[in-house]
């Protein structure tokens, strides 16, 4: 517990759970575009831009988490 050393900042936590909640939709939104990506891959394997497709569902799947870091990594202790 020495001063300067920040590795849980609470009020970058708290300031971001309501954007963190937010975002919880578009995960969802990226969760469906993953979903139609793969089967577009098992209906169609010659289809080229399946595997763009489920990369963006992906990286939406993700943006809570990569929202949360955010303002821990902005918010000082």
């Amino acid at each position: 517990m020495g001063s300067g050393n920040c590795e849980f900042r609470p009020l970058g936590f708290l300031l971001g759970l309501p954007f963190a909640f937010l975002s919880l939709f578009i995960s969802m939104a990226g969760a469906i575009v993953w979903m139609y990506g793969v089967m577009i891959t098992v209906v169609c394997t010659c289809c080229p831009n399946a595997p763009k497709v489920i990369e963006r569902g992906h990286v939406l799947m993700r943006t809570p988490i990569r929202v949360m870091r955010w303002f821990m990594e902005t918010i000082p202790c």
